[in-house]
Parts: structure tokens; sequence; C-alpha cells
């Protein structure tokens, strides 16, 4: 993107804007020189040249913005163009009354000085009035007819004696034509103003030599307050500069027209283009920013991401965002500033800028920071920032940052960065609000999932082992859990389930029916009791709380009579026998879909040593191109079991499901608890 410190090349012509203004002025020069050559040997000479260069110029130049009205977007051109042909009729008649022409008989410098400052007027006006009309069609037919009028006028009023005098013969100017070129002069400089307010309308060689050509104009005008002899080096001068003011015009709006038609003729096209063209990279880069942003849920990440690439996109030389910290604003990531401006907290003064963009949740812009106004004059000092664009960011109309662009010089903005920003905010507020959803929601499930991480107690009478995988997800958050405990001196009570969810939801409920069981089995430890409150405890939370399979049981630690109920969980598998007890009858729906379901249990008598082992289902549904590991997978691991220890039963089960994928994760919780008994 070309700012306005970049010179531009203008379309079709390949000519540097250097080398254009540098033509110009050798140009000027060497006209200049022959003209000086030419007022020593004869002064009227010397005018005659200059005003019928000045008048044909005037000429060329209606004609161009005349002939090319249809095609005009820029009024400015044809509105100039227009006034000019009065200015080319009274600037004839100035050529021929001149003293020492004898055009007509019997008049004084008056008529011609007095026709100068006519000309004067319409040209003044046509820059007075242009600027207003800069990027608008205009039928030309109206303002034609009305300069043409002011002109008819204006020779009307001179040729009939009613112009007062503006030149008194062995006397010099009058004061009416002094103070009507002092305000000749202001109304140049305002409409000098007035270009510069609308520049960016013009192609920049055009802008820059209606300028110049303006300025000189002033200076001429200074120079005709001066003179009492009409032949003398003040009116010398102050044609030289006439001259050089009229070349100049034609130069912005003549030459270059034929020259680069697209420069002066069709701006607005030309302007368009550019403008597509700005659109369709801005576009892609705000696609290749929103990807880079969306590959990470970390919110520093993505600030210190968007920061770099935003501003390497628009142009900037700097950039920076900022982040609301209590009744104050902290810099939190920046773009070629110093390192150590990171954490620093602004003052009111210094991020006032911020909290404007912020309240109008619109993106606030500063194109010169030397003109006073909302930003801190020291800040722009401190870090050589001659204009900046803000923009806030936030969700839900809460503010969570804001992004500065920093240039080091003033800047026009473009309608078409402005709306770039405005979307590049929306979507880096989007991403940083799901990042910090994100790391709350981790924040929340590490938390309790350290709290639900298996933590038994060590049970006189028996060894456990166990593996435990939680499926990929959110704080690896998983619905499976165990648990281990004594109940009194001779009894210990075990379980494993599976709550059906993932997730906070998931978790929350096992937690739940974890502490309820334990509660239970302290005041009675049968299974059917235990199962029985925990499905009526389920039951009155509703279908939110989901359902849950559980395998519980009792152990008595001395004689090894255990006791189980299964409420829809896989039933254990006794290691040490080539035949398992019958569990059918124990066999129950899971816990919390029947409210009224009475559950059952099974009692079987282990030997000492004796080994079992349970699991959830995310172990025999692990799954191999759609085959699932099974409980034939189960089996043929114990089978291969040489007196291994509950540790390393419960690893080998977990392993082998694991290998059966092919090293693809599996997609459900995984647990497996191992118990032998021991007795004591």
């Amino acid at each position: 993107m070309a700012d306005e410190q970049t010179p531009e090349r203008p379309a079709g012509s390949g000519v540097p804007l250097a080398r254009s203004l540098a033509l110009s002025a050798v140009g000027l020069l060497l006209a200049g020189a022959v003209l000086y050559a030419v007022s020593i040997y004869s002064f009227p000479v010397f005018h005659g040249l200059i005003e019928l260069f000045a008048a044909s110029t005037a000429l060329a130049i209606f004609f161009v913005a005349w002939h090319s009205r249809r095609f005009l977007d820029n009024a400015y051109v044809g509105i100039v163009g227009v006034a000019y042909l009065g200015v080319a009729i009274i600037g004839v008649l100035h050529t021929l009354a001149y003293k020492g022409t004898n055009v007509f008989p019997g008049t004084s410098n008056d008529l011609a000085t007095q026709l100068w400052l006519a000309a004067r007027y319409v040209a003044t006006l046509a820059f007075l009035v242009a600027p207003f009309f800069v990027n608008r069609r205009v039928d030309l037919r109206a303002p034609l007819l009305g300069f043409s009028a002011l002109t008819a006028v204006l020779l009307a009023a001179i040729f009939r004696g009613a112009f007062p005098p503006v030149f008194v013969e062995g006397v010099g100017l009058t004061a009416f034509k002094i103070g009507v070129e002092y305000v000749v002069v202001v109304a140049l400089m305002v409409a000098f103003v007035l270009l510069v307010r609308v520049r960016a309308s013009f192609d920049q060689r055009v802008f820059l030599l209606l300028c110049c050509s303006i300025a000189m104009s002033v200076g001429a005008e200074m120079a005709f307050t001066l003179y009492a002899d009409p032949f003398g080096p003040a009116n010398l001068g102050g044609h030289f500069l006439y001259a050089g003011a009229a070349f100049l015009v034609y130069r912005a709006l003549v030459h270059v027209a034929l020259e680069d038609p697209y420069a002066v003729l069709f701006r607005r096209l030309k302007q368009r283009e550019e403008d597509l063209q700005l659109a369709n990279r801005l576009s892609e880069a705000l696609t290749r920013i929103v990807s880079g942003i969306a590959s990470t849920l970390d919110s520093q990440a993505i600030l210190e991401r968007v920061v770099v690439l935003a501003a390497t996109t628009i142009g900037a030389d700097a950039a920076a965002v900022s982040a609301p910290d209590d009744d104050a604003w902290v810099v939190r990531s920046v773009h070629k500033h110093p390192p150590d401006v990171i954490g620093t907290r602004l003052t009111a003064a210094q991020s006032a800028h911020i909290a404007a963009a912020v309240a109008s949740r619109e993106v606030l812009v500063v194109e010169d920071t030397s003109i006073p106004g909302i930003f801190s004059r020291q800040l722009a000092a401190d870090y050589s920032i001659g204009a900046l664009l803000t923009v806030p960011l936030t969700v839900r109309d809460e503010p969570i940052g804001a992004l500065s662009f920093h240039f080091h010089r003033p800047h026009h903005f473009r309608e078409i960065e402005l709306d770039f920003a405005r979307k590049l905010g929306s979507a880096v507020a989007l991403a940083v609000e799901n990042a910090r959803l994100y790391e709350t929601e981790h924040e929340v499930a590490e938390t309790l999932q350290a709290g639900l991480r298996p933590q038994l107690e060590d049970v006189a009478g028996v060894e456990v082992g166990w593996s435990y995988e939680a499926a990929p997800g959110v704080g690896r958050l998983g619905g499976d859990f165990f648990d281990v405990f004594a109940i009194d001196g001779t009894r210990a009570a075990f379980m494993i389930g599976d709550v059906a969810g993932k997730g906070i939801k998931a978790a929350t409920t096992t937690a739940t029916v974890r502490g309820a069981a334990r509660a239970l089995a302290y005041v009675d430890s049968e299974p059917v009791t235990v199962l029985n409150g925990l499905n009526m405890t389920l039951a009155r939370r509703g279908l939110d709380a989901g359902f849950v399979t559980l395998l519980y049981g009792t152990l008595d630690v001395v004689s090894g009579y255990m006791r189980l109920g299964i409420a829809g969980h896989p039933s254990p598998y006794l290691c040490d026998r080539r035949e398992q007890p019958d569990y059918e009858h124990a066999i129950d729906p899971p816990l919390g879909l029947f409210p009224e379901r009475t559950y059952h249990s099974v009692d079987v008598q282990l030997a000492k040593g004796e080994r079992f082992i349970m699991y959830t289902d995310g172990l025999i549904d692990a799954r191999s191109d759609g085959v699932p590991f099974g409980e034939e997978g189960v089996y043929r691991v114990l089978a291969e079991d040489t007196e291994m220890s509950v540790w390393e039963l419960s690893s080998a089960l977990a392993e082998a499901a694991a290998a059966h994928t092919g090293g693809n994760r599996v997609l459900d919780d995984v647990a497996v608890l191992a118990i032998r008994f021991v007795g004591r």
C-alpha cells in the first residue's frame, strides 16, 4: 500500500513524480531566461508573449475540460476549465489594452489593469468554488453560463466606465486596486487550503502542480500591489510569476491529461481500481490473519501474532495492543516498539484515544498527531507517532482490549483500510474471547480433574493396582472413576463406574456418585442398599445428571467373602479361575434411569491370593478399523498371565487396548482396577 510519504508512479506514463516536477521546473527556467531576454529588448513584446501564452493555456484548459465533460468524474477540473474561457477572453483584451499596443486609442494603463483584475476575479472564484464539487458529476453548462455571465458583467462595467479606477498615471495604483489584490491573495490562500483538504481525490502530480500554481499566483498578486510603473521590476517579477502559474496549471490539467488521462479525467475510476486491488489484498491478508489466530487458544499468543501480521498488512510502522486493568489500560504486546513498553500502565491522558474508541465502539483515526486533539502529544513525541488508527476489541459490549496502528508521519486513511480494521477487530475480539473461555474452562477442568484423580487409601488385606486414561477433550476430564476404601476393621469397599458424557458435566456427576457412595457405605455397606440409594439420588436430579454404570462390592479382608452389585456395568473377571461366577441375576440397569428399580447382589468366595479385574467399557470398545478390542482381547491378555502383580495386570490390559487401535487415540475413557485378596 502506497502511503503519503511514498512517491507513486502515475498510471500509464511511467514517469516518476520527482521527474515530472523536475521537467516542469526546467521548463519554467528555460522559458524565464528567454522571456527575460525579450523584456530587455522590449517590455511590451515581453508582456504580450506572457499574456498570450496565459490566454492560450486558459483556452487549452477550457477545451480539454469541455470536450471531456461526459467522462469527467471530478468536477474540480470541469469547473476550473469552463471558468478559464472567461479568463482567456479577458486576458486577450488585457493584452490588447496594454500601453503601447494602441489597439484601444485614447485609453490609459488603467484599462489594462482593470481587465487584469477582472481576470483574477474569475480565476480566483473558480479555484474557491471547485473544491466543493470534488468527486461529483456536474452538468458543466450551468457553471459555464455562470462564469460567462460574470465575465460579461465585468467587461460591461469596465468598458462602460462603471468599474472603479485602479491606476492613475504619474501616481500609480489606487487604494482600491491594492485592497482588491489583497482580497484576491486571501481568497487564493483559502483556495489552497481547500485543495489540500481534498488532496486524496487527485493524482499526486496534479495536486502538487495545482498547489505550486496557486502559490505562484499569490506571489504574482503580491508583486502587482507594489509597482508604480507598468514597466518597472515589480511588474516584471509579477508577470514572471503569473506565467509560471499559468504554465503549472497547463501542466496539471492539459499536459498530464493528454499524457495520462486516468490521472485527470478518470481519477475516480483509477481510484476505484486501486481501491479494488487494495481491498482484495486486505481481504486475503485478513483471511490469513484469522487462520493464524484460529490455530491457537492462547489469548496472549493471539495478540502477539495479530500485532505483527496486521501491522505489516496495513503498512503501519509500529503497533501496540492494550488491555483494561481495573481503571487503567496496560500495554500487553507491541510491534517495533521497545520491548520494555510491555506492561506499561497508561495514564488517563495517554489512553484517551483508547477510551474514546472503546466508548464509541468504532475505529478512531488521528491522521496528524501534530494537530491538537485527543491523542497525547507527549506520547506522539516519545514514540515518533505521526498518525494512528485505534481499533476497539469488544465482545458483547464489553471491552477486552484495543489495537493501535502507529505511523511515523501523517497518514490519510482510506475507507477500505478502516473497513479492514473493523473486520479485524471483530475477528480478534472473538478469537481472544474464545481463548479466554477455553482457558477458564480448562482451569476449571484441571481443578476438577485434580480432585477426581484416584487417591486410593491403603486397605489392609488387599493389594490394589489401577490404570486410567481420559479420552481427548477439555482438561482431559473423563467420566470414569473408581475407589477402594475401608469400611471398618474387617471389610473393604470397592467400586468402578462410568458416567454418561464427558467434560465438566460428567465430572460433577462423578464427584456426586463417589461422594454419595462413600456416605451410603459408611451407614450400610450392602451393595443393594448403596445402589438403591445412588439410583434414587440420580433419578431425583433428573435427566440432566445423566446415567451411571457402576460395579460396587464389599470384601471381607479376613475370610475373602465378597458381595457384588452390578448396575449396567461390565462384570468383573476372576483371573485365577477357569470358570467365572454366575452374575446373571445381579446384573441390573444403569443408575438414574428407573427411580423405582430395586437392585440385587451376588456372593463370591475368594481364595487367598486370588485376583480379579474390573474395567470400564472404554477398554473393550477400543477399535481398529471398526473392530473392537472386546472381552476376547481381555481374555487373551489374561491368558498370558504368569502371576503378574495387580499393577502389571492393569497396565497390560490398558496397553493391549491401546496397541489394538494401531496407535490412534482411544475415543473413550479407559479405567482398569485390579484387586488381590491377600488376607489378614
